[in-house]
């Protein structure tokens, strides 16, 4: 039933507005909106990124990832203004590629054996690590 599950390609949706800039897609609930003018970017490393943030998503029930989600966004930018400045999106990037759930995408969206052999609730072992 895992290796089912991990080989089921995300369903995804083009839109002329969603994602804001800068970011290529977004996942809603297991759905990826695309960028209409970021189409051409939608490749195995980003369909294999998003496809961990569903498996994520699962396993903190849905409403637990985006709990988690934003208020660790909200800690880190907080965090992060006070260390280096209060430039909003620059913090706001320091803080989004912060978040637990985005190292671990970020870290294994390259690897093509990884959504095989990953163990449930990875991104626990990511907390003291840096990208």
């Amino acid at each position: 039933m895992k290796q089912r599950e991990t080989n089921r390609e995300n369903k995804f949706i083009v839109s002329k507005y969603l994602p804001l800039r800068p970011f290529i897609a977004i996942n809603i609930l297991g759905l990826i909106v695309v960028r209409k003018e970021n189409l051409h970017l939608y490749r195995n490393e980003l369909k294999r990124h998003e496809k961990i943030h569903t498996i994520q998503m699962v396993e903190t029930l849905f409403i637990g990832f985006y709990i988690w989600y934003f208020s660790e966004w909200i800690v880190r930018l907080i965090c992060s203004a006070f260390k280096h400045g209060f430039s909003v999106f620059k913090q706001g990037t320091k803080a989004y590629s912060s978040i637990l759930f985005e190292r671990e995408a970020y870290s294994h969206q390259n690897d093509p054996n990884y959504l095989s052999s990953r163990k449930p609730f990875e991104y626990r072992w990511l907390r003291n690590t840096k990208l």
